[in-house]
């Protein structure tokens, strides 16, 4: 009797880490989300906006820079909170074993190669184990 019983495959170690390393990022681009929210909010009220202002009226004659800081940290609260989302997706997409989360995350470790010296290291890790027989197999590509 030949009977191929189909257990369901261990999650490598590697994937559970660059899971967990991918939630740690989310919530570092949370943090960064809520900083440019309290600045949006406050900014203007404890004086942030009048001490930049200040400095750039010193380099520049414009007479009105708060809206444009407004639109500045409006575009870095909506980057932020895209860059959360992303990397909690890819940690979720990750611990389910989804093919397309393999290829996103390879992605970001080659684009990861430049950030010199610990994205360096840490994504040559993420690819080195990631094309491993086993991780490839888990994600089924």
């Amino acid at each position: 009797m030949n009977e191929v019983i189909n257990e369901p495959q261990k999650k490598p170690g590697i994937v559970i880490f660059i899971a967990i390393l991918n939630f740690f990022s989310s919530m570092a681009w949370l943090i960064g989300a809520a900083l440019f929210t309290v600045l949006l909010i406050f900014g203007n009220a404890v004086g942030f906006y009048q001490t930049i202002t200040n400095q750039l009226q010193e380099r520049l004659s414009s007479q009105n820079l708060t809206i444009g800081l407004n639109a500045v940290f409006s575009f870095f609260l909506i980057l932020s909170l895209f860059f959360a989302g992303f990397h909690l997706l890819i940690g979720i997409g990750l611990l389910k074993g989804k093919g397309a989360a393999w290829y996103v995350q390879i992605v970001t470790a080659i684009m990861g190669l430049i950030l010199i010296p610990y994205g360096t290291v840490v994504s040559i890790v993420i690819l080195i184990f990631f094309f491993q027989s086993n991780v490839r197999n888990y994600f089924k590509v």
